[in-house]
C-alpha cells in the first residue's frame, strides 16, 4: 500500500512554518489576555445601557423574584434566557415545558439543591453527572433519565429535536451566581483560538464539539466542555480568571469577530461604526448561473480601530476589538490549515 506519511510530513512542516508564533509573540499575547482579565475584574466592560449588560441585569432580576422549585416560575426563567440568548428552544414543540418539568423533579422542592448540584458538576463533571439523573414514568414503567443527556421537544414532524445543554448551562450560570460555564457556539469557537494565541498547544488539542443531539453526546459534550474550560482557567492563572469573566472575554471577542455588534455597543456607538464602515454588497453567480447577493454588514478586517474614537474611553472594549481583529477573516485560512495539521498529525 502506498505510504502517504512523507507527503503528510512535508505538508505539516510547511503549515507549521506558516502558522508559527514566536516566544516573543506568545509573551505579548499572554500579557494582553492578562490585561483584559485585570480590567474586567476591576470594572465591567460595558456601559449600563449596552445590550449585554441590560439583558444580564433583566435575567438576574427575574431570578431574584421567582422560585426555582415552581414550574410556572421556571418557565418564566427559561423563556427569558431562551429569548435573550437566542437558544431557539421555543421553536421546538413542548421543549421548554419538558425542561422545566425535569428541573422541578431535580430541585425536589429544596431551594438550594440544584444550585449545589450545578456547582459540584462544574468542579468535577464526571464524578457528579449522576446528580442530574431523575425518574419519569413512561408506559407505567420507571425510566431513568439525565438532565444533560435527555432530548427535549419535538419538531413539526414529531421527531426528537435533541439535547438542551446550551440553555441548561445558561440556566445554571444564573442560578449559581455566574459560577457555571456557559456552553455555546461562540465559546467552542473561541476556545482553540485563545489557546493558540497564547501558545498552549496541549489545551488546543482538546476537542470541543457542538453536538445537535443524541442522548450520550449531550452528557459527554458537556463533560468535555467543562473540563476544557477548567483547564483554560487554571492555565490563565491571572487575577479575575473565573467562569463569569472568561465567558465575557470569549463572548465579546467572538461577537466582534462575527460582526454581531448590537449587544456589544450602545446604539450611538453602533451607528458611528456603521457610518464609518457601511455595509458592502457583492453579487456573485452560483453554479447554475443564478445571481446571489451577499451583504456584509461588518467585517473587523476592514476596521481601523484607531478611528473608533469612543474606544479611547473604554480600554477593555478596545482590547476586545484588537483581539477580534487578530482572530478575524484575514487569519481564517491560517486557522483552517492549522486544524488540518492537527487532524493529519493524529492519523500518522
Amino acid at each position: 500500500m502506498f505510504d502517504r506519511t512523507p507527503r503528510y510530513k512535508n505538508l505539516i512542516r510547511g503549515i507549521t512554518k506558516l502558522r508559527e508564533i514566536t516566544p516573543a509573540d506568545i509573551a505579548k499575547h499572554y500579557k494582553q489576555v492578562q490585561e483584559v482579565f485585570a480590567l474586567l475584574d476591576a470594572k465591567d466592560v460595558n456601559q449600563s445601557d449596552s445590550g449585554f449588560s441590560a439583558d444580564k441585569d433583566a435575567i438576574v432580576r427575574v431570578f431574584n423574584g421567582t422560585n426555582g422549585c415552581d414550574k410556572a416560575d421556571l418557565l418564566v426563567r427559561l423563556t427569558l434566557i431562551d429569548s435573550m440568548y437566542s437558544t431557539q428552544m421555543s421553536r421546538r414543540y413542548y421543549a421548554l415545558d419538558e425542561l422545566a418539568e425535569a428541573l422541578v423533579i431535580l430541585a425536589d422542592g429544596k431551594k438550594d439543591k440544584l444550585e449545589r448540584d450545578f456547582l459540584a458538576f462544574a468542579k468535577n463533571p464526571e464524578k457528579n453527572l449522576k446528580l442530574f439523573d431523575y425518574i419519569e414514568i413512561e408506559d407505567k414503567k420507571k425510566v431513568t433519565k439525565n438532565l444533560f443527556s435527555e432530548c427535549y421537544g419535538i419538531g413539526k414532524d414529531g421527531a426528537d429535536k435533541g439535547v438542551a445543554i446550551s440553555l441548561i448551562s445558561k440556566y445554571a450560570y444564573f442560578l449559581t451566581g455566574f459560577k457555571f460555564p456557559i456552553y455555546d457556539s461562540i465559546a467552542c469557537e473561541m476556545y482553540p483560538l485563545v489557546c493558540h494565541f497564547c501558545g498552549w498547544n496541549e489545551l488546543e488539542k482538546k476537542k470541543l464539539t457542538i453536538g445537535k443531539g443524541g442522548k450520550v453526546q449531550g452528557a459527554e459534550t458537556m463533560i468535555s466542555f467543562v473540563n476544557a474550560i477548567n483547564s483554560l482557567i487554571a492555565k490563565l492563572g491571572c487575577k479575575g480568571a473565573n467562569y463569569d469573566l472568561l465567558d465575557r472575554f470569549l463572548w465579546f471577542v467572538g461577537k466582534i469577530r462575527r460582526g454581531n455588534l448590537s449587544l456589544v455597543l450602545t446604539r450611538e456607538e453602533y451607528e458611528k461604526v456603521m457610518h464609518l464602515y457601511p455595509a458592502q454588497t457583492t453579487t456573485t453567480k452560483t453554479k447554475n448561473g443564478k445571481k446571489k447577493t451577499i451583504t456584509e454588514y461588518f467585517n473587523i478586517e476592514r476596521v481601523d480601530i484607531d478611528k473608533l474614537n469612543f474606544l479611547k474611553k473604554n480600554k477593555t472594549l478596545k482590547l476586545f476589538f484588537v483581539l477580534a481583529k487578530f482572530y478575524g477573516h484575514k487569519n481564517k485560512v491560517l486557522w483552517q490549515l492549522h486544524f488540518i495539521t492537527m487532524v493529519i498529525t493524529s492519523r500518522l
